[in-house]
């Protein structure tokens, strides 16, 4: 990231002009950062890195036109020395129930395979991306799956309505103006909540230790 970012900010001090991805790829291509990353990976990357650029721009354009303060405007920022940034993966093939991080041969070679399972209730045909997410400053990682799904109709009879009244410890009261009436008991959800805030607090305190 902090390679592609780089190329693209010198050109823009130097030229005051905007580095294309296309000609940003051809100078970052031969980088050895590049190299370690799997080839889709470091494109996803540093068209991440375009994005944050183009919103640069973009709001530049908002402020010439009023729209904007050119106060509130800066460059995008360099991660830190030791900053992580999400894996982008474009595609994945699941086998077995498991599908594996792509890497470089030089890395696979000296740090092995990672192989993650797939998660039962999706569908690995409609996965469009897969992306990777670093939190607690890499203890720990988060896999999120961007899937196409198809929306289910459903048939609404707009004269009807419920009403819901929603808490804690009851969920949610419901009335229907057919005159039925139900609670949706919330303790079970709530105690899951509690649980969650602990182990939270938990890590926290081994984290700024």
């Amino acid at each position: 990231y902090n390679v592609a970012l780089y190329s693209i900010r010198q050109y823009f001090f130097v030229e005051k002009k905007f580095l294309r991805y296309e000609s940003n790829y051809h100078a970052c291509k031969d980088n050895e950062n590049y190299k370690l990353l799997n080839t889709d990976i470091a494109q996803q990357t540093m068209k991440a890195v375009d994005r944050a650029f183009r919103g640069f721009f973009n709001l530049i354009k908002k402020a010439k036109n009023g729209e904007y303060q050119f106060t509130k405007i800066g460059l995008p920022r360099y991660l830190g020395k030791d900053g992580y940034f999400s894996l982008i993966i474009p595609r994945i093939t699941v086998k077995d129930g498991k599908w594996k991080i792509p890497m470089s041969l030089a890395f696979k070679k000296e740090h092995g395979e990672i192989a993650i399972s797939f998660p039962s209730n999706l569908d690995p045909t409609t996965i469009k991306e897969v992306r990777i997410h670093p939190k607690y400053d890499g203890r720990f990682f988060e896999a999120e799956y961007v899937y196409e799904s198809t929306p289910e109709t459903a048939e609404v009879d707009t004269a009807k309505a419920m009403s819901l009244d929603l808490g804690l410890d009851n969920l949610a009261t419901c009335v229907t103006t057919d005159g039925a009436s139900f609670i949706i008991d919330g303790k079970s959800l709530k105690s899951i909540n509690h649980q969650y805030n602990k182990r939270i607090a938990h890590l926290n305190s081994i984290r700024q230790h």
